[in-house]
């Protein structure tokens, strides 16, 4: 009885977990507090995973909280962890980003930051 109590144990012990990922970011373009002397034409934010095309957000405004962002948030050609948004001609000022994404493995992850033209 004794064996059959440590075998169940180790057993229980032993079993695999499955991993609970997020996606988080590792690179933003432009960064969070970039200070840039040129606007860019486009917001792309890399993250540690893959991540689910259907479930994409990305929106980019100006300090009126206008959207400045074009189009729908993508993921990159052939890179499933990059997501993108083009961008209207910026002005000078402070710009806002949020992002919303889920993990291949269904988490959802979000954030923000900012960056400023000084054009």
């Amino acid at each position: 009885m004794k064996y059959l109590f440590f075998t169940l144990f180790i057993l229980v012990v032993l079993q695999p977990v499955p991993a609970l990922a997020h996606a988080f970011p590792t690179q933003q373009t432009p960064g969070a507090g970039a200070e840039l002397s040129e606007p860019p034409d486009k917001v792309s934010i890399l993250f540690d995973g893959e991540l689910e095309a259907s479930f994409l957000r990305l929106r980019v405004v100006d300090e009126s909280n206008h959207t400045v962002s074009t189009g729908t948030a993508h993921l990159a050609p052939k890179n499933n962890r990059m997501l993108e948004t083009g961008l209207r001609n910026l002005g000078p000022g402070k710009y806002h980003v949020y992002w919303s994404v889920v993990s291949r493995d269904g988490h959802r992850t979000q954030g923000d930051y900012s960056f400023r033209v000084n054009k």
